[in-house]
């Protein structure tokens, strides 16, 4: 149900091997049995992580596979509104698309990425939350760190006068 116009909301004959879901502002995931990501709908940004940001063609109303980094199969998903991340079996996490205000966690100032780029950082994440321009994660030590937008202090810092932080940073809980 809901709009349609960028094939989001396709009913997909096929995903009966799917162990965890995720919806973006335009697009959506879908994470397979065996650790094989599929996603569909809006790519503007290269958020479907198939390796180009085009926004025409048939092939974005159909899943299609993440260009997955080599031997390792996803554990979870999470998806902004031109990015998506997925927390990965060695406790790494990949994000891809738009990278406004360093939501791709790599470090980097460009404008993004069409496939899956490694967050910076050793820390090894057990889970991960997306907002439309950030993301938390959850560390193996309980632990949260965010990276990305902090214009209203959503990643947990407070203010300091900065509005991006690209590479994950500790959340201070009580």
């Amino acid at each position: 149900w809901g709009r349609n116009n960028f094939g989001q909301v396709n009913l997909i004959d096929g995903l009966i091997q799917t162990s965890i879901v995720s919806a973006g502002l335009h697009h959506n995931m879908a994470q397979q049995r065996d650790g094989t990501v599929l996603s569909w709908g809006y790519n503007q940004y290269g958020e479907l992580g198939v390796g180009n940001s085009s926004t025409s063609g048939d092939w974005r109303y159909s899943p299609n596979p993440v260009m997955m980094p080599s031997g390792v199969s996803a554990v979870g998903l999470s998806l902004g509104d031109g990015h998506s991340c997925m927390v990965v079996d060695d406790g790494r996490i990949f994000c891809w698309g738009y990278n406004g205000h360093g939501a791709l966690g790599t470090g980097g100032s460009d404008s993004g990425s069409n496939m899956p780029a490694q967050v910076s950082g050793t820390a090894s994440y057990v889970s991960i939350s997306s907002g439309p321009q950030f993301n938390c994660a959850i560390t193996n030590l309980g632990s949260v760190q965010c990276w990305g937008l902090n214009n209203r202090a959503q990643l947990g810092l407070g203010y300091d006068g900065s509005y991006t932080y690209s590479t994950p940073q500790n959340t201070a809980l009580p």
